[in-house]
């Protein structure tokens, strides 16, 4: 687990309170999709490597519309990711995110371990699981609740 370092990342506005913003979050909401659409076309053409890539950014940018849906603006992805478990109470979300990017970062860049069909399902399933939970917490969070993410976001 990476440390985030919220003061200097808000210093340097990679990280900041914006208005919330419906429309950007439900873009990024359809830019999840269609990373996860690609990474099951990817996948079902045995191209592992790539599928886990795109598996991950789906991810991503479930939790950009989340963040964007609480007014949070974050061009910073461990901060991104670390932001689901210290304004959101869950830990399960951001070790699925945690382990699903370093295992891009493997497959993208180090190439140590071979992306196997086995793995990808796992991935696959992780990332539905995850994405669903997202857009169940996006739908259900009420006004009030968004207050105070707002008001942990600004004490970081």
């Amino acid at each position: 687990m990476v440390k985030v370092n919220y003061k200097f990342l808000k210093k340097k506005d990679i990280i900041q309170l914006v208005k919330p913003n419906k429309n950007l979050t439900q873009n990024y909401f359809l830019t999840s999709i269609k990373f996860f659409q690609s990474a099951k076309l990817l996948f079902n053409n045995n191209f592992y490597e790539s599928s886990t890539s795109d598996f991950y950014y789906s991810i991503y940018n479930s939790i950009l519309a989340l963040l964007f849906f609480c007014g949070i603006k974050s061009e910073n992805h461990n901060a991104s990711i670390e932001l689901i478990k210290e304004l959101f109470n869950d830990k399960e979300l951001c070790d699925i995110a945690t382990n699903i990017k370093l295992d891009r970062i493997d497959k993208q860049y180090y190439h140590e371990t071979n992306a196997t069909k086995d793995d990808l399902i796992e991935t696959m399933r992780l990332c539905q699981k995850f994405n669903l939970k997202i857009k169940i917490t996006v739908n259900n969070l009420k006004a009030e609740e968004v207050d105070n993410i707002r008001g942990k976001f600004k004490k970081l």
